[in-house]
């Protein structure tokens, strides 16, 4: 990257778990910028997801308490004594026989893997 862009810099990986992807800054301001959205939680995250089976109602919302399942790391599991609150928002962006396309957004990293089983 920064063979072509030389002020590159990496600010985050973004769910490193999932899709991985590398978020950069072009030089020091930005970067600065940018990584200050992260520590202070202001960055929000919409993914659409392709999944099978039938979704009724067409939005709605996942809200369930985690906490990591230690013995299967990076696993989390719902756990309503002592799990962390975690909340999915979905909405049905089409439908056909086979797939349906779902805008998914969270506010945890990991939760929308979890909380989806469960729509």
């Amino acid at each position: 990257m920064q063979a072509v862009y030389p002020d590159a810099l990496a600010v985050h990986r973004l769910d490193m778990g999932t899709s991985g992807l590398l978020l950069m800054a072009r030089g020091p301001e930005m970067h600065r910028a940018l990584s200050r959205l992260f520590e202070q939680r202001q960055v929000a995250k919409r993914y659409i997801a392709v999944v099978a089976g039938e979704l009724l109602p067409e939005s709605g919302e996942v809200n369930l308490p985690l906490i990591c399942d230690w013995p299967n790391r990076p696993r989390q599991m719902v756990d309503f004594e002592i799990g962390k609150p975690s909340l999915t928002r979905y909405r049905r962006l089409a439908y056909d026989a086979q797939k349906i396309a779902v805008v998914l957004s969270w506010n945890r990293l990991l939760v929308a893997r979890i909380n989806s089983g469960f729509i």
